[in-house]
């Protein structure tokens, strides 16, 4: 996926927009089957998704309403109640502590799933613009939570940008 992504953003929907919507087909096929947080796969094909979505512009639209429910169900994740702070930390958990004294964390594969959620919303914000509009709405409660993410400032960040590009949709 990744070869064939990189050739259709480099030579165009025009070129390769069929190749692009089989590789589109197969990619969320394997997805629907089900992938584990970690499994390598998964990274693979949210960076082949966003390049087929540069490279077909809005002949993408098709695909977002297969593709947005997890991206959303990525940016609804919620940290977890860590009991033991010292243990968890061991399990590549990043932790934080609450105002209430409680301390909640998520695992690093976790922190990196969101940040890929917040990516490629933005770069279907960056792509479709105005196209996106139909999906401005649970966009944005989507991502809301993410303008607060304790976890990461890069992934904060990262959110912010996405919420401008939000509302030039």
């Amino acid at each position: 996926f990744e070869c064939l992504s990189l050739l259709s953003l480099a030579v165009g929907r025009e070129v390769s927009g069929q190749d692009a919507r089989e590789a589109m087909q197969a990619m969320m096929e394997i997805a629907s089957a089900g992938l584990e947080a970690d499994d390598p796969q998964k990274s693979y094909i949210h960076e082949a998704v966003q390049r087929i979505c540069r490279a077909l512009q809005e002949e993408f639209l098709p695909y977002l309403p297969t593709i947005l429910p997890g991206v959303y169900a990525a940016l609804r994740m919620r940290a977890t109640e860590v009991v033991d702070a010292d243990v968890d930390e061991e399990s590549d958990m990043t932790v934080a502590f609450l105002d209430d004294g409680q301390v909640v964390g998520l695992k690093t594969s976790q922190i990196e799933e969101f940040r890929s959620a917040v990516h490629m919303l933005s770069c279907f914000l960056g792509v479709l613009r105005g196209h996106f509009f139909d999906h401005v709405r649970e966009a944005a409660r989507s991502l809301l939570p993410a303008l607060s993410f304790r976890f990461s400032d890069d992934v904060k960040s990262d959110a912010l940008h996405t919420w401008h590009e939000l509302i030039e949709a």
